[in-house]
């Protein structure tokens, strides 16, 4: 999630192809759905939602299925833009998730390629707020396919380690009874 032009779809792209798009993306109308697959066979869905008008209306249908969010704002932008990026995306996912602690999260500093060669240092009050909620930062660029993959390796594996997801509510599994066999090796506790 994020901001309308922050790059989500860039970075999306970067981590399902292996490569930066050779186009730059047009903006997301609602949510393009992209398949990331592992060395192990596993696949990662992401979506890939709206920033713009759209993206309440959007979150509000997909935000409450994650497993984990990927949070994307333009690191190009002065310091309290930054801030207000991240913290308007913050609110949105507070009121659309039942336990947003529990969620796996990653905020990400996009289009670090556009800032030059000066030393990234994260601003201070945004390192407070994201500190104070204990959540991870990284700065990327779609242009680098290998932070790209790694950003998202660490997200599924924090995924993988939350299993399952705190945002939707598990239904108890229904008693199997006497007729009702169970696969090879597998027990009811």
């Amino acid at each position: 999630i994020g901001p309308s032009c922050s790059g989500k779809s860039s970075l999306a792209h970067t981590y399902t192809h292996g490569q930066p798009p050779v186009v730059p993306p047009s903006v997301t109308l609602g949510v393009d759905i992209l398949t990331g697959t592992h060395d192990d066979g596993t696949k990662t869905y992401i979506w890939d939602t709206a920033g713009g008008p759209s993206r309440n209306h959007v979150l509000q249908h997909y935000l409450p299925g994650s497993h984990a969010i990927v949070l994307v704002y333009d690191a190009t932008k002065t310091q309290e833009d930054q801030l207000n990026d991240v913290r308007s995306c913050m609110s949105l996912v507070a009121g659309m998730t039942n336990n947003m602690r529990s969620v796996p999260m990653l905020v990400v500093g996009n289009k670090i390629d556009m800032i030059g060669k000066r030393p990234l240092k994260l601003p201070d009050k945004l390192c407070r707020y994201l500190q104070t909620r204990r959540i991870e930062h990284r700065y990327l660029t779609c242009n680098d396919a290998e932070a790209v993959q790694d950003a998202f390796e660490h997200v599924r594996l924090s995924v993988h380690r939350s299993i399952p997801s705190p945002l939707t509510t598990s239904a108890p599994l229904p008693d199997p009874g006497e007729d009702d066999v169970l696969c090879q090796g597998c027990q009811i506790i």
